[in-house]
């Protein structure tokens, strides 16, 4: 609902590691607040190493988990599976190394547990050629059966060029070219004249017309080269088996070393994305409050999301946002529970210094529309199934986000339920962020002693949305003004004001009063910061 999978998503991005990207797609917020404020401290120690330094102290490394279970069940590793140990072992080496002097003592605490073999990898390195090869130093024995190899290659192939160069010979053959059946070297000999090449035949084309035959001058060094490579391939399982036991041995520190790389490669991802977000550590707090300054919604894109500040503090636990249909509204709500879900996974969020936010145990949020034709749902309904989950699992350190509270049927009803579900919530003492456009709730808001107003600011010149959040008062629904502005006749308008009660029309009178009022108070209040400056200026 909140999309924080998409967070997720770019967090994955920005790690250097298969198994860092699947551990950073399936990051799951914290309740504790100890363990809130040491992720933040470990994203903000991970922040400053990367600012100080010229070169990270991590790189990649591969998911070695199928090995470590390979080597656990006493199988043999090819060179590839030793390939990707080396890998680990060489993050594990410039890891540790890197983060010794660093400074950094909770990403020390990851650091020191790694352990690498030097002498192993030293052998590791010069003994693997690529994924599928030993390079003929893995040991003198191997060395000296491929230079026999290459003697008995040279030597066949030898034979099989003057048989090839011979003239009384050379039409017989299909191709003057030395080729390959079975293992064993062949010359293609026309279906008609194989009776004059003594040999043994091990393959004919698809034709028919050519068979390949082994030349009885070359059988037997044939013979020596098949038994030099059973011996070369056993050698390479000798190898594969003695560096294999010696990665069995130190399984478990190397089964230590993946999951203390995941972790930092994790927490570097999360620094990286809040450089990307030009985010910052919010302040974690015990206390049953939220103070967002400037806070950007990091999925909008940067040149268009307008910053949002509000406060749900000083006895309030609640705020009732009203305003104009694509106004903002919903986007806010799903701010500030995402921005919860991010803190709460050590994740810097993109607001400005300031930004507090306590410890939610859940995050409960009702936010779009959610029908279901299989079960038959309305609109109202599928809500309400929402709200009565949300409101029996919802506790003094819970967030909740209700979207168009009490929508979707009668207004009178749906307002007066959505009344008393929010009395019900205040009781459980949760931080409620609620939308809505009743008139009823904003008065109700405006009564309570534990919610607030806000509303999303509308411009009538042109007619539209500012995005901007204003705290202390709700929103009018203009109506009547956009209507007017739009050149409908003032007498229908007249006659719809007639159609509301007085209390109505007084009520939206006093909001807009309020409202103006409000914005005189903030462009004075602006007015007064900029004459302290120019004073100060000239004091200086």
């Amino acid at each position: 609902k909140l999309e924080f999978d998409k967070i997720c998503e770019r967090l994955a991005d920005k790690t250097m590691s298969d198994p860092g990207r699947a551990e950073a797609l399936s990051l799951t917020p914290r309740t504790s607040t100890a363990a809130v404020k040491r992720l933040q401290a470990e994203t903000l120690e991970a922040e400053s190493v990367m600012m100080r330094s010229a070169s990270l102290p991590m790189c990649g490394f591969s998911d070695i988990s199928a090995e470590l279970t390979r080597l656990k069940a006493g199988a043999d590793l090819g060179c590839g599976e030793l390939l990707r140990v080396l890998g680990v072992m060489k993050a594990a080496k410039r890891a540790r190394n890197g983060f010794k002097e660093s400074g950094a003592q909770l990403l020390w605490n990851y650091a020191r547990r790694l352990q690498y073999d030097e002498r192993l990898m030293a052998e590791l390195d010069s003994a693997i050629l690529n994924e599928s090869a030993l390079a003929d130093s893995a040991s003198p024995e191997l060395q000296r059966i491929r230079r026999s190899i290459m003697r008995e290659n040279e030597g066949i192939r030898e034979k099989l060029s003057s048989i090839l160069r011979s003239p009384h010979l050379k039409d017989y053959l299909q191709d003057a070219i030395v080729t390959m059946r079975g293992g064993r070297y062949v010359v293609p000999v026309k279906q008609e004249h194989k009776r004059h090449i003594r040999g043994l035949v091990h393959d004919q084309s698809a034709s028919g017309q050519t068979v390949f035959i082994e030349p009885m001058e070359v059988v037997e060094a044939n013979n020596r080269l098949r038994e030099l490579e059973l011996a070369e391939a056993a050698e390479v399982a000798r190898i594969l088996r003695m560096f294999s036991g010696r990665c069995r041995e130190i399984q478990s520190e190397l089964a230590e070393d993946l999951e203390a790389l995941i972790a930092l490669d994790v927490i570097f991802a999360k620094a990286a994305l809040a450089s990307e977000m030009k985010a910052s550590p919010p302040d974690i707090t015990d206390e049953r409050r939220v103070i967002i300054k400037s806070g950007r919604h990091p999925l909008i894109e940067p040149k268009k999301v307008v910053p949002v500040s509000l406060s749900i503090d000083d006895g309030f636990s609640g705020l009732i946002i009203t305003g104009p249909n694509t106004g903002g509204k919903t986007v806010t709500l799903k701010l500030v529970g995402l921005l919860a879900l991010m803190a709460q996974s050590g994740l810097f969020v993109p607001a400005s210094g300031g930004t507090v936010l306590p410890v939610f145990s859940g995050v409960y949020a009702d936010i779009g529309d959610e029908q279901s034709i299989e079960q038959s749902l309305s609109t109202f309904s599928s809500h309400m199934s929402n709200i009565t989950r949300i409101v029996k699992a919802a506790n003094e350190k819970s967030l909740v986000l209700l979207d168009e509270l009490g929508a979707g049927t009668d207004p009178a009803e749906g307002a007066a339920l959505a009344m008393a579900i929010l009395e019900t919530l205040e009781q459980r003492r949760c931080i409620v962020l609620a939308t809505t456009h009743y008139s009823e709730i904003k008065a109700f808001a405006m009564a309570s002693r534990t919610y607030q107003n806000a509303c999303m600011a509308f411009s009538l010149k042109t007619l539209s949305p500012t995005y901007e959040l204003i705290m202390g008062v709700p929103g009018v629904s203009n109506a009547f003004e956009i209507s007017r502005k739009l050149g409908l006749d003032e007498s229908i308008i007249a006659r719809a004001r007639e159609h509301m009660s007085e209390e109505a029309v007084k009520f939206e009178e006093l909001i807009g009063e309020a409202q103006r009022r409000q914005e005189l108070a903030e462009k004075k209040v602006q007015q007064a910061e900029m004459d302290r400056r120019n004073a100060q200026s000239i004091r200086d």
